[in-house]
């Protein structure tokens, strides 16, 4: 299989990057530190589907930088607001990918870039992360949530929480609508589909510290689609509703001087 190939099939998960990563960053003297790694999910062949597949998941967290200017994102108190770009990939989807497919045609991978605003009390933590796809798909994508955050140990954090996602018109309708040339090539009707909620969930998150460097990581998600895409003929006539996701990784983190 070409490289390219697998690449579209995979999802590439980015751990969230944090703007309050904890004050030793900040006073470790480098001017960036970093956390990477890679790791493995079983997760659904695309949106709805049936079929689950192994993905390829690099990993990857900026805990700390330092800008020319002075300005520091990281380095402090987790409490209080916080920021941070977002990002997620979605492979590319093909009529040969389940039979409910065919006559679709391709829906190309896409890319998705936007920011996140969050808020921690304590041992609570909630987000708002909203994201513009390029590429298969030009619309928006959101998601929203609230974490119970924990540290049992020095070593290990642990988190769980609700979630739930939404998306544009233009998004839902790539996903779960059904134009009239792909109902007449497909025999499915033809389906509008607007813009809202499209899944409600929990994830939960292990953290585990095998060294100052090394950590490991596994995590869980289970959705529900609702609304106007759980009601598509895509997801009725072959789909499934519940959709899970199950991860495990390894990250290393380090810092280096950039000035």
């Amino acid at each position: 299989m070409k490289i390219r190939v697998l690449l579209a099939s995979a999802a590439v998960s980015i751990l969230p990057l944090a703007a309050n990563a904890g004050e030793e960053d900040r006073l470790s003297g480098d001017d960036i530190v970093l956390e990477v790694g890679a790791g493995v999910a079983y997760k659904p062949k695309y949106e709805g589907a049936s079929r689950y597949i192994f993905s390829p998941q690099p990993l990857f967290k900026l805990h700390f930088l330092r800008l020319p200017n002075g300005y520091e994102i990281g380095g402090g108190s987790d409490q209080g607001f916080g920021f941070r770009p977002a990002f997620a990939y979605r492979g590319k989807r093909q009529a040969g990918d389940a039979p409910i497919l065919t006559g679709l045609g391709t829906v190309s991978s896409a890319f998705e870039f936007g920011a996140a605003v969050s808020y921690r009390w304590d041992y609570l933590k909630g987000f708002v992360e909203l994201r513009r796809g390029f590429g298969g798909h030009e619309g928006w994508v959101g998601e929203t949530g609230v974490d119970v955050i924990l540290d049992p140990t020095p070593r290990l954090a642990i988190s769980v929480g609700p979630r739930a996602t939404f998306a544009s018109s233009d998004y839902m309708q790539t996903y779960f609508g059904i134009t009239a040339a792909q109902s007449a090539a497909s025999g499915l009707p033809t389906t509008t589909v607007g813009g809202g909620f499209k899944t409600v969930g929990i994830e939960g998150e292990l953290r585990y510290k095998l060294t100052d460097k090394v950590t490991a990581i596994t995590g869980a998600k289970w959705e529900r689609l609702i609304g106007d895409a759980a009601s598509s003929p895509i997801i009725t006539g072959g789909g499934n509703k519940d959709q899970f996701t199950v991860r495990l990784g390894l990250t290393y983190k380090f810092g280096a001087k950039l000035y």
